[in-house]
């Protein structure tokens, strides 16, 4: 028996070496652009869940300071208590009993502030201004007249006001 010579099968044996070379280039190839692809799959993945956690947190911080706004848009400011200072009580020269009964006359006055709204009510200050201005006080057979100078509307409210004599 006879063996071929290499001769015979050259071209065979090249392409089958082409093809073999070829494969393997062709593999290195595939892996390289898989290799790329996968690469900046995980990359875009990361970018992604970074931008997603970015938006989570500002997504929850906003939530709680809409809530927080809420509960203070809901949680109006109300008035609780009115203090009345009177600025010239030693000019009057009333004794304490006098200035009590004066200043629960025009705590009378003010009482249905209690409890109200401070935006409400600034919107209609004047209207407390002139009637505390407009009226009137009898003490011991004299009279005063109020004159209010400054009003200072929160929780604890502050009316300063002058008082005179007629």
């Amino acid at each position: 028996m006879r063996m071929p010579s290499y001769s015979i099968y050259s071209k065979w044996r090249t392409f089958i070496s082409g093809l073999f070379f070829g494969t393997f280039i062709a593999y290195f190839v595939f892996l390289y652009m898989h290799g790329v692809m996968i690469e900046k799959r995980i990359e875009d993945q990361i970018t992604m869940y970074q931008t997603y956690q970015e938006l989570k947190r500002d997504h929850e911080t906003l939530q709680t300071k809409l809530s927080d706004l809420t509960e203070r848009y809901e949680q109006k400011t109300r008035i609780q208590t009115i203090e009345l200072i009177i600025v010239n009580e030693e000019q009057l020269k009333l004794d304490r009993f006098m200035l009590l009964e004066m200043k629960e006359l025009i705590k009378e006055d003010v009482h249905n502030l209690l409890g109200k709204e401070v935006n409400t009510f600034n919107q209609h200050y004047s209207l407390l201004i002139s009637t505390l201005e407009n009226k009137t006080y009898t003490i011991d057979h004299e009279t005063y007249n109020v004159e209010v100078l400054h009003l200072f509307m929160s929780e604890t409210s502050e009316i300063y006001l002058e008082i005179s004599s007629t």
